[in-house]
């Protein structure tokens, strides 16, 4: 049989012969169905979930995009801008006593500015500086009218 492929038939043939004499064994396949119902349960209740299930209420997050606009187009320029408006939100919110919380939002053991590599040019330092100390006062104006309510 190693020599020549046998002809069309006789493959099923032999292997009849052979598992009518016991020499081979054809493997069954069962299938588990509780193990296939159970996934296809679970798999079914989890897309209902998240169809039923409605998302709590959005909370409006404050985002102004003008932090920045009298600044100089520096890297300094930007980083006092924000410095600027940092020390205005603790005076504002000082009689609520929530410096502490706003330093905690801000705070920065090394100053982002100092971390920037000089590689990159002040525009790109600028459209860093603005997307972070941004995010940052965008944070305090969200405590500030938590607070106000």
């Amino acid at each position: 049989m190693d020599a020549a492929e046998p002809a069309s038939g006789h493959e099923l043939r032999f292997l009849d012969k052979l598992e009518d004499a016991g020499l081979v064994e054809r493997k069954t396949v069962r299938l588990n169905w509780r193990r296939i119902t159970l996934a296809v349960s679970v798999a079914a209740a989890i897309i209902v979930g998240f169809v039923l299930i409605k998302p709590a209420e959005e909370i409006a997050l404050v985002k102004h995009t003008d932090w920045f606009a009298n600044a100089e187009s520096t890297p300094e320029g930007v980083y006092e801008a924000y410095y600027n408006q940092f020390q205005k939100d603790c005076q504002e919110v000082s009689a609520y006593d929530g410096e502490d919380v706003i330093e905690d939002i801000t705070n920065e053991p090394i100053p982002l500015i100092d971390q920037l590599p000089d590689e990159l040019s002040d525009a790109e330092k600028v459209a860093i500086l603005q997307e972070h100390y941004g995010n940052l006062l965008d944070a305090v104006a969200q405590y500030k009218e938590t607070l106000a309510r």
